[in-house]
């Protein structure tokens, strides 16, 4: 230990590790060839094995070992820095670890063979905490207070070829990434993510194989998870479990139980138990049990309970109302408000404003039904309804029913069916004249009131409906 000093302390060593130096503390520790490292007071520290240039100040049974050159421990309790760490720093707390490992795999009969290699961290910190852990490959990287947080990366060491021997060893890495506060949370895999604030009660908050993704704010009884959707986030609400799985560049914003699976540039702001599944651009926003699935891109919904958008209809909305769906190639369509209605089966551009149980299906594009209930409207391009009940338009273009109970308009083009029909004008009292169509009246002696009619056209002649007096 040439050129090595120790000043004051008890019980203090220095052995093989020149230009070293241990000052007070007790029971301190510098040995095998870590040269140039300093211990300054605390008790049971111990720089050891290779760990060249490395400190340690103050605190007790800290330790930097394993070649992890050019590293420090400053105060706090049982934290190490170890296995090939280089240039890292843990301040405070306890059982915090910076550390690689040495990753051994076997291959049996016939073959018998193994392959092997050895981990490292590099320039990472750890501030303050608990029980934080930076493993293996994590480079760049820094956990701030909180509890039982971890970075790491990992190593696929590949297959064994017969003949050829270990191919396909790939470095999984993890970068500039942090975890700030909270617990129990996990960045694996993962370059340029984020931690916050976030806790889980039984198992982690996951960020993996996401490149610049983010958890903030966020409590999960089971585990939120981001995974392989880089630039996603997941901020605020809770969950039971909550995920973010191959959706990248998508968000969850708030909400309890929300869920996106496999839908890029995706956003669900708030609401409970809401999923987007296989689509692109597509929104939820508030509501409950609400969901967008099966290649409907563009698609939104909002408010509402147990609304779904699913089956190729891209560009359709649903707001409000409950149990709501637009499907089956179904595109630009719309459903306001009401409950269990239905726009399905190539029905492009179709609407549905309130009411009850309507359907629009079978390739009835620009169909819309406005209020009533139990209306469908079937293979009817073109074709409404206004405040009907228990009716339908079947295989009829362009056709119309307004009011009534029980009505059909089958097979038949361009007709408007109406019940009953009353107009009325204000007289100067500002009370109503009525008058209704197929009312009859005695025409001797009768004032034709050329003011109020109907112009229709039979069998090419034109008649006026005329009220009379």
């Amino acid at each position: 230990s040439q050129d090595s000093s120790i000043i004051g302390g008890c019980v203090n060593e220095i052995y093989n590790s020149c230009s070293s130096t241990v000052i007070g503390g007790n029971e301190n520790c510098i040995e095998y060839f870590s040269c140039g490292s300093s211990i300054l007071g605390g008790y049971s520290n111990r720089i050891c094995y290779d760990s060249c240039s490395s400190a340690i100040v103050g605190g007790y049974d800290n330790s930097v070992e394993d070649s992890s050159c050019f590293s420090a421990v400053i105060a706090g309790c049982e934290n190490c820095i170890s296995c090939c760490s280089t240039r890292s720093v843990i301040i405070g707390g306890d059982e915090n670890e910076i550390c690689g490992q040495f990753i051994f795999c076997y291959t049996g009969a016939p073959y018998f063979g193994y392959n092997s290699c050895q981990t490292r961290v590099c320039n990472s910190v750890i501030i303050g905490g608990n029980d934080h852990d930076i493993l293996n490959e994590a480079h760049d990287s820094a956990i701030i207070a909180g509890d039982n947080n971890c970075i790491k990366g990992c190593v696929d060491l590949g297959n064994y070829v017969p003949g050829i021997g270990w191919q396909g060893q790939y470095y999984r890495d993890t970068r500039r990434s942090a975890i700030i506060g909270g617990r129990d949370n996990v960045i694996d895999q993962s370059y340029d993510s984020v931690i916050m604030s976030s806790c889980a009660y039984y198992y982690y908050n996951t960020v993996k194989k996401s490149r610049g993704s983010s958890i903030i704010s966020h409590y999960a009884y089971i585990g939120a998870q981001i995974y392989n959707s880089d630039n996603s986030v997941i901020v605020g609400g809770s969950s039971f479990y909550g995920f973010i799985r191959d959706s990248e560049d998508s968000a969850i914003i708030a909400g309890l139980d929300n869920c996106m699976c496999c839908s890029y540039q995706s956003t669900i702001v708030g609401g409970r138990n809401n999923l987007i599944y296989e689509g692109i651009k597509n929104a939820i926003v508030g509501g409950a049990n609400n969901c967008i699935r099966l290649y409907s891109d563009y698609a939104s919904i909002i408010g509402g309970i147990g609304n779904r958008i699913c089956n190729y209809s891209d560009c359709s909305t649903i707001i409000g109302g409950d149990y709501n769906e637009i499907s089956y190639s179904s595109d630009g369509s719309s459903i306001i408000g009401g409950n269990s209605n239905e726009i399905s089966c190539s029905s492009f551009y179709s609407s549905i404003i309130g009411g009850e149980s309507h359907v629009i299906s079978y390739s009835s594009r620009c169909a819309g039904i406005f209020g009533g209930r139990n209306v469908t409207i079937s293979d009817s391009p073109g074709s409404s309804t206004f405040g009907s009940l228990n009716s339908c338009i079947i295989g009829s273009t362009q056709s119309i029913i307004i009011g009534g109970d029980d009505l059909k308009i089958i097979n038949t083009d361009n007709i408007v069916l109406i019940p009953a029909l009353t107009t009325a004008t204000f007289s100067s009292s500002a009370t109503f004249n009525k008058w209704r169509l197929g009312t009859t009246k005695a025409t001797v002696g009768a004032t034709l009131k050329t003011t109020q009619y109907v112009e229709v056209q039979i069998n090419g002649s034109i008649v006026k409906l005329a009220v009379i007096n």
